[in-house]
């Protein structure tokens, strides 16, 4: 960890003291729920068949080099 996180961490005590509140809902379930990465859930093709144009393209770009 370096200094500045651990230099956050150790504030957040003082900033709980000051507003009279403790930061508790990192971490509970209502929190992830709130904050889940809804693009996660989705199966992406990361490597999809590109258009027959593009192919001949590409072909005839190797073939003038």
């Amino acid at each position: 960890m370096d200094r500045t996180t651990a230099g956050d961490l150790a504030n957040i005590p003082v900033a709980e003291h000051i507003i009279g509140q403790r930061w508790v809902s990192m971490g509970t379930e209502e929190n992830k729920e709130k904050f889940h990465n809804k693009a996660k859930d989705v199966d992406y093709n990361f490597a999809p068949e590109l258009d027959h144009n593009i192919v001949d393209s590409q072909a005839n770009l190797a073939n003038a080099e």
